[in-house]
């Protein structure tokens, strides 16, 4: 099957996913700077979550450099890895509205984590879909890249229990993790 598809099914959605978490976000109730402010909780978890949305195209966008054909599996991880892009804009809401509360912090890393086994997954079935594609395998394998992110996810989640706060963090380092999009790939094409 045609990659083309797939692309453009996941582009769209997440750019509806997108938009729904500016949607979500509450306008003050004065128009004051210090209004603005006082909701500056909700402002850093759009910001967090918007950042993983754009990560996440960014690396499928690469990913998808590579592979040369689609299969049933394939679409199926891909749908995977959307549907927990799509809890995105409620656990963004879930943690703006309880900060400092351990189980939106938890849940909002768990988001976190599914998210990047979703994408570890649809990896993985890229990888056996096409077993001759050796640019794929290089890119692909599991990496420091992904043992890291689930590692600090991990402590993040466990972490946020007692002191919650630290789910952010570990996000936000996940974030740094994966911000620039497989550079194994742009040197493949460069």
């Amino acid at each position: 099957m045609n990659k083309a598809r797939i692309e453009a099914f996941t582009d769209a959605v997440i750019a509806i996913i997108m938009t729904i978490l500016v949607l979500e976000l509450k306008q003050p109730k004065q128009a004051t700077w210090r209004a603005i402010f006082t909701n500056w909780h909700a402002y850093l978890s759009y910001l967090i979550s918007f950042a993983i949305c754009a990560i996440t195209w960014n690396n499928h966008h690469h990913m998808f450099q590579i592979v040369k054909r689609v299969n049933g599996k394939i679409l199926w991880a891909n749908n995977l890895q959307i549907l927990v892009l799509s809890f995105y804009p409620y656990l963004t809401v879930f943690v703006a509205n309880h900060f400092y509360s351990p189980v939106p912090e938890m849940c909002y890393g768990i988001g976190f984590l599914l998210g990047n086994l979703a994408y570890f997954n649809l990896s993985r079935i890229l990888i056996k879909s096409d077993p001759g594609n050796e640019k794929m395998k290089s890119v692909l394998t599991l990496n420091g890249r992904f043992i890291g992110s689930f590692t600090i996810l991990l402590i993040g989640i466990a972490g946020s229990y007692l002191f919650p706060v630290l789910n952010v963090i570990c996000c936000i380092i996940t974030l740094a993790i994966w911000a620039d999009p497989l550079p194994a790939v742009e040197k493949l094409f460069n």
